[in-house]
């Protein structure tokens, strides 16, 4: 099933629903989002630390470079 199917079995679904359990269906969607957005965020800080640790690491590779490897 699809997303475009999913949103619509979920209208369906959802459609007959007293108030209170539309309510806890809204809190349980806002908690997905909350944690979707939490997610992406820690993804983008892990590759920023990750791009970091990296330059460090070919900066360090090339430390002494010249005095190690000179011109012949």
């Amino acid at each position: 099933m699809g997303a475009i199917e999913l949103r619509k079995a979920i209208q369906e679904k959802t459609a007959l629903l007293p108030e209170h359990l539309l309510r806890e269906v809204f809190d349980f969607v806002e908690f997905l989002n909350q944690k979707q957005e939490q997610y992406m965020i820690d993804v983008h800080n892990n590759l920023l630390v990750a791009g970091q640790s990296e330059m460090t690491h070919v900066e360090e590779e090339f430390l002494n470079y010249k005095e190690l490897y000179p011109n012949e």
